[in-house]
């Protein structure tokens, strides 16, 4: 059973420099929960580049599947550890009054045996923890200059 979870945020900066900060995902290590996002080759930050994100809710490998500059980012998971399905993932970067709102869309279904709807359930709050984290990382930065 897919989550769906939404977390939307306001940056107090310029719709480029906030999509600039989240395409350059290396910057999400600035999260506390996440430990390591590198690109896999010098294509990042194009349709069909991978990356590898190792993360307090473990190890993704991800695919960028539209990229919009200044519009929307999305990708799917390809491997992971511990095993999902996440099919669709998008940020979404709008101008608004105070600067950016991102709103940061996650499709999510554990993929384990008969405990798999329960952790998908756990899955979705820790993914808004995880996600919301790295756009309050972004927000500090973005803000302070």
């Amino acid at each position: 059973m897919t989550k769906r979870i939404v977390i939307k945020q306001v940056i107090g900066a310029s719709v480029e420099s906030t999509f600039d900060w989240m395409a350059h995902s290396n910057n999400f290590s600035r999260a506390p929960w996440v430990f390591s996002s590198k690109w896999r080759d010098s294509n990042n930050y194009t349709v069909g580049a991978v990356r590898n994100i190792f993360m307090l809710a473990g190890w993704y490998q991800e695919e960028i599947t539209e990229f919009v500059p200044n519009e929307i980012i999305q990708y799917r998971v390809l491997k992971s550890f511990l095993p999902v399905k996440q099919d669709f993932t998008e940020m979404k970067f709008e101008k608004v009054s105070r600067g950016t709102m991102v709103t940061w869309t996650i499709d999510i279904d554990v993929l384990i045996p008969i405990i798999g709807p329960i952790l998908t359930q756990a899955a979705g709050k820790l993914a808004a923890g995880l996600y919301g984290s790295i756009l309050t990382a972004g927000k500090k930065v973005l803000e302070r200059g």
